[in-house]
């Protein structure tokens, strides 16, 4: 209790073991107490619908994307706001920190990705590549890389230092919905409206397999500690072969509860 209207695209995330971060449509982020419930703060200053949040590594800053098209940070302790980072023209779908904490990417509708200095508050890079919405950005592990999904139905990857596309990754027919790396940072993993959700390789850029089984659109994903996504638990996937064997299973069983996105 304590959140107005819906709360629907929030990203939970556990702090110090027993609190959670919420982001509502109510233009608010709260910390709550995952044992009893309790709210101990709320964030306020955005000016229309939270859709993303992210603790940082070191649990001290929130960040918040907003459809009012502005991140903002937010210290933990004080509650209070520590940066406004505008420059997107559309609303921020999807943000990430770096695995340091010292960078945040913020993907938007209006088709680009930012790189943020966490510290100076600055705009290092705006990537521009995709011809359509960012639907998600993530960093691999060591934040070398950065992988977005766009509604063009592409992934891209970036140079984290240089801000330079890389690669761009094709194999959906419609919508890419989420995008992420294994824990290795060595395959880029993408579920689209098409269906279907694709493995790919981050250092040959070569599609691995591509997984089918649901009937619907895949609109986010969890990997395990090898190589599994798909958008319920334990619900069955095959896996298609593709021209030069690279898979050599028909199907498998992936269980999505290990690590979430």
């Amino acid at each position: 209790k304590g959140v107005k209207d819906v709360d629907v695209c929030f990203t939970c995330i556990f702090l110090n073991r027993d609190k959670i971060v919420t982001g509502s449509f109510d233009k608010t982020c709260r910390i709550w107490s995952f044992e009893s419930g309790k709210c101990y703060n709320v964030y306020k200053g955005h000016t229309a619908e939270i859709v993303c949040v992210s603790f940082n590594p070191q649990s001290t800053q929130i960040a918040t994307g907003s459809m009012d098209t502005t991140c903002r940070l937010w210290d933990v302790e004080k509650g209070t706001e520590v940066a406004n980072l505008s420059g997107h023209t559309g609303e921020i779908i999807s943000l990430s920190f770096s695995s340091t904490g010292s960078e945040l990417i913020t993907a938007s509708f209006d088709n680009t990705v930012s790189l943020w200095d966490v510290r100076s508050h600055r705009r290092i890079h705006t990537l521009i590549g995709h011809k359509a919405e960012i639907s998600s950005a993530q960093f691999n592990w060591d934040s070398s890389l950065i992988a977005t999904g766009s509604m063009d139905g592409t992934c891209k990857l970036w140079d984290r230092a240089s801000g330079r596309c890389t690669a761009t990754l094709r194999g959906h027919s419609d919508e890419i919905l989420d995008v992420g790396f294994d824990c290795t940072g060595q395959r880029v993993l993408t579920a689209s409206a098409d269906n279907t959700a694709c493995c790919y390789s981050a250092i040959t850029n070569q599609q691995i397999c591509k997984f089918f089984g649901h009937e619907g659109e895949i609109s986010k994903g969890a990997k395990t500690t090898l190589v599994g996504y798909g958008g319920s638990f334990g619900e069955p996937l095959k896996a298609v072969r593709n021209t030069d064997g690279c898979l050599e299973t028909d199907s498998l069983q992936l269980s999505l509860a290990d690590n979430v996105f």
